[in-house]
């Protein structure tokens, strides 16, 4: 595995031909293939939710290796799985794609303005404690390091300084999905 460019790669990859093309009879939890980007990152199905028609899958490879993302199952296309996968029944595909039609319209969100304004000027009235707290307590600003952009992984001072902020603040990172569409969230 090639790890001198920022991101991790690995040069024995299989070709495309030794694959399935991903499709709906696919998401089978278990199941394991790889991404169509350019590292072919592989890839396990772990479920599937069909109210919302959403699937979840675990990376198994690179520097995300264990992260779950959840996708709509429309997104199973962007996948190639191993050619002993499992295979669904025709009855349950085709409640896929139904799930699927239910769910593939366009979703518009109406701006709340007023809740916009309250929130940026949440915000922007919490900027100079903010100030106060970075000037007092900050490693990092008193090291007088930079950050460096090309650095996969920032000062570990930084990651402290953001750590304590908010442990102090009572702030936590929540559990939520990698990706969503359109809220259509259904794992708990």
């Amino acid at each position: 595995m090639e790890t001198n460019s920022i991101y991790e790669r690995d040069e024995s990859v299989r070709p495309d031909s030794e694959f399935l093309a991903g499709e709906f009879a696919l998401l089978v939890p278990g199941n394991t293939g790889r991404m169509l980007d350019a590292r072919r990152t592989p890839i396990r199905i772990e479920s599937y939710a069909a109210e919302g028609a959403l699937f979840r899958l675990r990376i198994l490879k690179f520097e995300d290796t264990g992260t779950v993302w959840e996708l709509p199952a429309e997104q199973i296309e962007r996948f190639q799985f191993e050619r002993d996968a499992k295979w669904l029944d025709p009855l349950t595909v085709h409640r896929i794609r139904e799930e699927v039609e239910k769910h593939s319209g366009c979703v518009h969100i109406e701006p709340q303005t007023k809740i916009r304004e309250a929130s940026e000027a949440e915000v922007n009235s919490s900027i100079p404690a903010v100030r106060r707290w970075l000037d007092a307590h900050s490693e990092f600003l008193r090291s007088g390091a930079a950050v460096n952009l090309q650095a996969q992984a920032g000062p570990e001072s930084l990651r402290r300084d953001c750590t304590a902020f908010f442990k102090e603040r009572k702030y936590s990172r929540s559990a939520t999905p990698h990706r969503r569409n359109n809220n259509r969230s259904v794992f708990s």
